[in-house]
């Protein structure tokens, strides 16, 4: 319908694949504007073009979007004031759009998050927009609503809910269910801050660095106070209460990839866990009574991979802490300084006693060729090669390591070990099952096969050992080895294992003929 005022649409309806529209729409002449309303109904499916979609509403989220199916129920009252070129001069339509039982899948992190049961209601005009919604991920039930400001593109979106970490996170501490309280503030898109608080008492707990767990249904809280800035995130404070136990840290800033970047202040007492951690610019102080390194230590003598999240880190280290518990020792009163570069020690000095007055050392330094120099002195072999796979059968004596950083992936390496033990070894037991050797097996599964010295030298290279002379003698048998170690663990060993050690001792020992005849040490007549 025409007039000389205004353009009359009515009744006018479509359908757009499996949405359909229904609209009434009056257009004034005079004053450029267009009233009226539209109403959209119908569902979505795998049909639509999401890229136009993607178009449309230029957010960076909408793009991981996918599998979406589900009902929608819109209606939008238009009020548009054109300009003479047909450009919009003003608009104040307000929308209303509900979506009910909606199925999507977002990709966050190059994860797919299944997102299910999705009922919302968007209220948008001309200065914000308003939401409200409730869904299901992993079968619990989340609620949340927000509001955005067109004008300073300030979000506040508050959840509620029910969720497991491990969905959403990479490597998350919490395997089962926890309850969510969370209000986010985002400005352009990207946090400004946010205040999370974690119900943990329906999950079990496990921090593996200091041997701390706690169980399923034991109560426990944990909250996040955060800021976004400059692409960093900073934690201007983590506390975890259960019961007595606490860890409070206070100024963590990460990376955007959530690497360790600084920190000021760490406090905890989880079990046998109570120490400090201050850090002041280029230097940190760690101090307390104890520290539970049972299981990190384990991991870290048997793992290949460095410690990524610690790769940033450029300081002074200095430790002070009185007793530090090992898998099967403790030491006391260790005394630690040290210059980390990108985490790895450029410089160490540190001195410590196991629990019975035993001594243990370590220290870097640089050598003439200013190579870096690891040496470690310890009385006992137990806490370090107990903790080694497939060395764990060794014990007592003592062992010095000298190692020498000749680049970024290649050093060497030599370990001594004198007056020790070898028993449960498996290894060994198949090699002296395999040379038919019965008395040196019955041995080692008795009191252990003792040797007066062992001798290691070896290359590494990437991740891969070869070793260039591996020798050791006792008044039972001798050893002389020789192989290489690869990155896949494979084992390529060659050597020989001299039963009756005393003897070819004795012969080796005879001038001139001895080394004849018996080769050098580990070597002898009598072998397998």
């Amino acid at each position: 319908i025409i007039n000389n005022e205004e353009l009359f649409i009515k009744n006018m309806s479509g359908r757009l694949i499996s949405l359909n529209f229904f609209s009434d729409l009056i257009y004034k002449f005079k004053t450029q504007q267009v009233l009226g309303d539209i109403k959209l109904i119908g569902s979505f499916d795998n049909k639509i073009n999401f890229k136009i979609l993607k178009g449309l509403f230029k957010n960076k989220h909408i793009k991981n979007l996918k599998n979406f199916n589900g009902k929608i129920n819109s209606n939008f009252k238009i009020d548009i004031t054109f300009n003479n070129d047909f450009t919009i001069k003003t608009n104040n339509t307000k929308s209303n759009l509900k979506f009910n039982d909606l199925n999507l899948t977002y990709n966050l992190d190059k994860k797919d998050i299944s997102i299910n049961k999705l009922n919302t209601e968007i209220n948008i005009t001309k200065n914000k927009i308003s939401h409200i919604s409730n869904f299901k991920l992993d079968s619990k039930k989340i609620n949340s609503d927000g509001i955005y400001n067109n004008k300073t593109k300030k979000h506040i979106i508050n959840f509620n809910g029910e969720f497991k970490p491990d969905l959403i996170l990479k490597n998350s501490l919490f395997k089962d269910h926890v309850n969510l309280n969370a209000k986010v503030i985002l400005v352009k898109n990207k946090i400004k801050n946010a205040n999370l608080k974690l119900s943990l008492n329906n999950t079990a707990i496990n921090l593996p660095y200091i041997n701390y767990s706690k169980s399923k249904g034991k109560v426990a809280f944990l909250n996040f106070d955060l800021i976004g800035k400059n692409n960093n995130i900073l934690i201007e404070k983590i506390s975890y209460v259960s019961n007595k136990d606490y860890l409070i840290i206070n100024d963590l800033n990460l990376d955007k990839d959530y690497n360790l970047k600084e920190f000021s202040k760490i406090k905890l007492n989880l079990k046998r866990n109570n120490f400090k951690i201050f850090k002041n610019k280029n230097l940190i102080l760690i101090k307390g009574n104890s520290v539970d390194f049972s299981k990190l230590f384990k991991h870290y003598l048997n793992s290949k991979n460095s410690n990524s999240e610690f790769k940033q880190l450029d300081t002074r280290l200095n430790i002070n802490i009185k007793n530090v518990y090992l898998h099967d020792d403790n030491l006391v009163n260790l005394k630690l300084n040290g210059v980390l570069d990108k985490g790895k020690f450029k410089k160490l000095s540190l001195l410590s006693n196991f629990s019975g007055g035993e001594i243990f050392t370590a220290e870097i330094i640089r050598n003439k060729k200013n190579n870096r120099i690891l040496r470690i002195y310890s009385d006992k072999t137990k806490p370090l090669f107990g903790n080694i796979n497939n060395l764990s059968g060794i014990y007592s004596g003592n062992f010095e390591l000298n190692r020498e950083y000749k680049a970024e992936n290649f050093s060497t390496t030599t370990v001594q070990m004198n007056k020790f033990y070898i028993k449960d070894m498996p290894v060994l037991a198949d090699i002296l099952s395999v040379a038919s050797i019965t008395g040196a097996l019955d041995i080692l599964k008795g009191k252990g096969i003792y040797f007066d010295k062992s001798i290691l030298k070896y290359n590494t290279i990437n991740d891969e050992i070869k070793i260039e002379n591996f020798y050791g003698s006792g008044p039972s048998l001798g050893y002389i080895i020789d192989g290489r170690v690869g990155s896949d663990n494979f084992f390529s060993l060659n050597g020989n294992i001299v039963p009756a050690n005393t003897l070819n001792k004795i012969i080796r020992n005879i001038p001139l003929i001895g080394q004849v005849l018996t080769g050098k040490e580990g070597d002898g007549i009598f072998g397998a």
